[in-house]
């Protein structure tokens, strides 16, 4: 029989705290919940609810509070020297998020790297529209880019966000659990049919907050749903000559979520996140920069069926590694391969209000630029943001060949 400290998911019925790497229950018969910096006090009756993942010097808490007024999900990442704890609003992809997506990519071993993403409400657009996006590479260069638009009013969303269906064409179907997810769409230049297995799943999603002063800031949300997923299926795609081409979807595959209720323009200034994948182990490194506060370094591994996540990271890239130093271990990667995948502009849309119809006019016409190189220079004087992935090949200290998979996003550069 497992004790607590080794089985990866327990389940608690009393708070915890952390002192200095180590968990002690409260037994008072009052508790101080600090939410965003604002204390409440919680009453013994109130019950809890609480999923831990244990690692190696690190732990992350989800945890639900609620009565009182309050309901709260309390996010706990890294060791802790003081005892410190987040906690965030527990909130639902409602109205008030003004961006929302979903992300999926898949890995594969016959040199291609799919990448989807559904924009529910786009962070790059003043029009009220869903954008479908859909990235094909092969062989460390972009074969496809294209994208299916849809009407919000008629993308139904049940089920928690576990079923996502577009009737009309273009047609889309999401549906997922905790095992398995399919993707599907179809349009005039696509056929996806996509399935992502896990048989170690995650009891829930992985809720992650980042702790911010600003108030915008404390609205961003990341879901992690299947960090290590198996794809199957099949996908055919229309290039622009009028050819077919059919893709055999298996690999490496990944999804999660991501949604705020603030302008990425007005408070972000960059992101970068890695995808490491070692052995039987991801590692995914992130860096948030906003514009007026100090940077969130993130970490997480990923070694099924346990997720370990720190915010106390040092993450330094440069040309030629990576290094890590962090609770869950130092880590360093050499660069022996890199290529860029694509380098993307895009438009977030930042003007007042009396001259939203004039930016309307200028996202139409960075639209247009997007794909035409010989239009770059407007491209780049139209748009306010880059959008770069890549991809490389390294080793680590014990001399093994890692594939990282990496994204940068830069908004006030």
């Amino acid at each position: 029989m497992k004790s607590r400290l080794e089985n990866p998911y327990l389940y608690c019925f009393r708070p915890l705290k952390l002192y200095n790497g180590r968990f002690h229950s409260f037994t008072e018969q009052q508790k101080n919940i600090s939410v965003f910096g604002k204390t409440k006090q919680t009453s013994p009756n109130e019950k809890s609810n609480k999923t831990t993942f244990f690692g190696d010097g690190s732990v992350f808490v989800r945890s639900e509070f609620k009565g009182s007024g309050i309901d709260a999900e309390l996010i706990f990442g890294g060791s802790s020297e003081n005892g410190s704890i987040y906690l965030a609003k527990k909130t639902q992809m409602t109205d008030a998020q003004t961006f929302e997506w979903l992300y999926w990519d898949v890995h594969q071993p016959d040199g291609y790297d799919l990448v989807f993403s559904l924009h529910v409400k786009p962070f790059m657009s003043h029009f009220a529209v869903s954008i479908f996006d859909v990235f094909v590479y092969q062989n460390n260069r972009l074969l496809l880019h294209k994208f299916l638009l849809f009407s919000p009013d008629k993308l139904q969303i049940e089920q928690n966000g576990n079923r996502i269906h577009h009737r009309d064409n273009p047609l889309f179907l999401l549906e997922r659990n905790t095992r398995t997810l399919t993707l599907s769409a179809r349009a005039d230049w696509l056929t996806l049919d996509l399935e992502m297995t896990t048989d170690t799943p995650l009891s829930a999603p992985l809720d992650v907050h980042f702790p911010a002063r600003s108030s915008a800031l404390q609205t961003f949300r990341w879901l992690l749903f299947m960090p290590l997923a198996k794809a199957s299926g099949t996908m055919q795609i229309q290039n622009k000559k009028g050819d077919w081409q059919k893709i055999t979807l298996n690999g490496r595959a990944y999804h999660d979520a991501n949604s705020g209720g603030f302008n990425l323009k007005k408070e972000l200034k960059a992101w970068q996140w890695m995808k490491i994948y070692q052995n039987e182990t991801l590692w995914i490194a992130g860096k948030i920069v906003p514009l007026h506060e100090q940077v969130n370094n993130v970490l997480l591994r990923v070694r099924m069926p346990r997720v370990d996540l720190t915010l106390q990271a040092n993450i330094e890239s440069d040309e030629h590694g990576l290094n890590i130093v962090s609770p869950l271990g130092d880590l360093h990667f050499d660069y022996i391969e890199h290529y860029k995948l694509d380098d993307l502009r895009f438009l977030v849309p930042v003007w007042p209000k009396p001259f939203e119809s004039l930016e309307k006019i200028r996202e139409i016409l960075a639209a247009f630029t997007l794909d035409r190189k010989i239009l770059a220079p407007l491209r780049n004087w139209l748009t306010n943001g880059k959008y770069r992935r890549r991809r490389w090949l390294a080793r680590d200290a014990q001399n093994r060949n890692v594939e990282i998979f990496g994204e940068e996003m830069f908004l006030n550069d």
